[in-house]
């Protein structure tokens, strides 16, 4: 159905890759025709979405402020055309998992084969992904529920924790720190900290790097943000990664010549979690909840 969200989604797609000429590819519109689209979209608004100089392409403050409510207009609209999809068709249809990458830890593969084994009959599908790949799944409806490796979610998301992380440093074994059992925070000031950016993912970069920045350490990014080249960039430089979750094992970690290492006072503030979008329940996705909410319990739901 057509909720008229048609060009609302023109303005996210602008605003995501922040180029007329790539939204219109993903879009599969000519660039002329969407920069059309916005104009009108601008006139009907009366006031401006992107300042346009050049190639370069900014959303204006008032661009910024309809970002988000926006997305959840949008959101709430795909998942209700889901729903009504999943109402007419007269069969079972599987249940969509999103499974984030890093997320294969022996928690999340028992949970799934235990609901398998549990309920045969079920129809599963599950598909690999970025974890803000799928939060974006989530919001527009194309997934049922997310496993995803991070800090809790944002706000209109509920989970359940299937396993909480200690938070640790990976550390080189000739440095001080190695030799502590767990190491004091004030130990921390002053050192380097190799990280990945931002933009990967926000809120388990707020979430990990704000305390140790707030103690004074000093963020590198390394030019190969993939676990492998972050390790391999530590050891090299001598510098400390902060590992919210793990994802080394002991002999990788033996090979770089670094070892990990927990910081005192310090929570978890990651885990592996399964994550829906809050009224989104479905008999579908229900069954798979309450299962997991009788087998670990935790979380928001």
């Amino acid at each position: 159905m057509d909720f008229q969200t048609r060009y609302l989604r023109y303005f996210l797609a602008v605003a995501e890759h922040l180029s007329f000429s790539r939204a219109a590819a993903r879009l599969g519109l000519s660039q002329p025709a969407l920069s059309q689209r916005i104009q009108a979209l601008e006139r009907q608004l009366g006031f401006a979405l992107f300042v346009r100089s050049g190639r370069s392409v900014e959303l204006t403050d008032k661009g910024e402020a309809l970002l988000e409510p926006a997305r959840g207009l949008v959101g709430y609209a795909s998942r209700i055309d889901c729903l009504i999809r999943d109402i007419r068709i007269d069969r079972p249809r599987p249940l969509l998992i999103g499974s984030a990458m890093y997320s294969d830890f022996p928690e999340r593969t028992a949970l799934l084969a235990a609901f398998t084994a549990e309920y045969p009959d079920d129809l599963i599908e599950t598909e690999t992904g970025y974890t803000l790949a799928l939060f974006q799944a989530l919001e527009e409806g194309t997934i049922d529920v997310a496993v995803i490796v991070g800090p809790s979610p944002e706000p209109q998301f509920e989970y359940l924790v299937v396993r909480w992380f200690p938070f640790e440093l990976i550390v080189p074994e000739a440095s001080d720190l190695a030799r502590q059992g767990e190491i004091a925070p004030e130990m921390l000031r002053g050192r380097h900290l190799a990280s990945f950016r931002r933009k990967s993912y926000p809120r388990l970069y707020d979430q990990t790097m704000q305390p140790l920045t707030e103690l004074g350490m000093r963020v590198i990014s390394p030019p190969d943000q993939s676990p492998a080249g972050m390790l391999a960039y530590a050891a090299l430089h001598e510098v400390i990664v902060p590992m919210p979750f793990t994802v080394h094992t002991e002999d990788e970690l033996h090979s770089a010549g670094m070892v990990r290492r927990t910081v005192r006072g310090f929570n978890p503030v990651a885990g592996v979690m399964l994550v829906r979008h809050k009224g989104t329940s479905t008999s579908i996705s229900d069954k798979l909840w309450n299962y997991t909410r009788r087998r670990v319990g935790g979380g928001n739901a």
